[in-house]
Formats: structure tokens, sequence, C-alpha cells
């Protein structure tokens, strides 16, 4: 029902479509990109320069990077990094990951190699996403000099820009290709609200960062 309002009238202007009972819909992240895609179909989404993504281009997207993911190796519980600026493709690639079951560890554009390493390791990450040059800097490069070991770097993805030891934005989304759309789907609706999505790292003032593990719910 629509809130009360202070002068103890009801709102009456409230669309009747969000009068609905969202926590038991949007079950999941990417539960909650199919359900804006059915509410708000062609309205724009994203805007990422040039970039515009209606929410029925975000869902197709998503449904495209949930695909690819799997094809990785990515499943239920796959702690994927993803160390990269802001953009449109951040956003498919951290729906692609979760969508496949996988947990997002999102990572600081502005910290060096060592302290990539330390997240990656710590979080159990086994693939990671990275936008190999970012301000000048080789952040691959980095990764690889700092902990040349690190398990993340045999499922290396580039979401930008090439790098000659991890493949690229365009390979790993052809890649999708041996994995149906249905299957895809099927993993998207499996997610449940008490499932790990996200494991967001503390600042690590007052000593090494912290992961906090979040809830898709």
């Amino acid at each position: 029902m629509p809130d009360a309002g202070t002068n103890g009238q009801r709102w009456d202007h409230v669309p009747v479509e969000l009068l609905r009972c969202f926590d038991r819909e949007l079950v999941s992240i990417p539960g909650a990109v199919l359900v804006a895609a059915q509410c708000y179909a062609g309205h724009e989404a994203i805007v990422d320069g040039s970039v515009r993504l209606t929410f029925e281009d975000v869902e197709s997207a998503m449904l495209e990077a949930v695909r690819a993911m799997m094809a990785l190796g990515v499943g239920p519980g796959t702690r994927v990094g993803l160390w990269a600026p802001t953009s449109a493709r951040w956003i498919v690639a951290a729906l692609g990951i979760l969508g496949a079951g996988g947990v997002l560890v999102p990572i600081n554009t502005r910290i060096k190699g060592e302290e990539a390493a330390y997240l990656l390791r710590r979080s159990g990450a086994a693939a990671l996403l990275v936008a190999p040059d970012f301000l000048g800097l080789n952040l691959l490069g980095q990764l690889r000099a700092a902990d040349p070991d690190n398990p993340t770097l045999a499922r290396a993805v580039t979401i930008s820009g090439a790098e000659a030891a991890a493949q690229c934005w365009s390979d790993f989304m052809a890649a999708g290709g041996a994995v149906s759309a249905s299957r895809a789907a099927a993993n998207i609706v499996a997610i449940r609200p008490e499932q790990l999505s996200d494991i967001m790292f503390t600042s690590g003032t007052t000593g090494h960062p912290k992961g906090v593990m979040l809830t898709h719910g």
C-alpha cells in the first residue's frame, strides 16, 4: 500500500506497478535486472559517453556476459576480481560474474600490484577482469611483477585494450557461444538471496584490508 503522508492523507501518485513485493521478486542482483527490464524496457539505464544502454540492452548484455563467464569456468561461489575503472562494460562484467553465481571482488584502480595481489589471494579469486592500461599504468604488468604465480593470471581477461598474456574482451564474449542461453538463464534464476555476491575490501588504514562479505539479499 502507498505510505501515508505527514498530514495523514495517503499518497495517490504512486504508480500501480510499484505497489509490489519487491523483496520477493528481486531475490538477487541479476534478478533485479530482469525485473527492471520488464518494467522499464526501452528506458535508458546506462549512459557512458557515447554508449547508451536501455534496461533491455542491459538484460541482454548481462546474459551474454553470464554465458562468457560460465565458459571461463565461473560458477557458484567462484571469486572473480574486477580491477578496472567504472564504465558500462564494468557493469556488464560485474553482472556477468554475479549471474554465473560467482562472487564479485572489486579492486580499486588506485592501488598497486602488491596490494592487488594480496586482495586476490586473500579473497581466493580464481579469475580476473582488468583494464590493463589505466592512467598510463600497466595494472596487469604490476600484478605479474608482484605475484607471478597468482592464480588469476591463468584466467585473466582485459575489459578494454589488449594484453598479450590475457584474453581480450571480444574473444572472451565470443567463447560464451559454447554455453546455451537457457543454461545461463537457469543459473540466474537459481541464485538465492542468502548467496554471497561481493567481497568488498576495506581501505586497510590500520592494518591489512579486511574483506567484507555481502549477500544478494
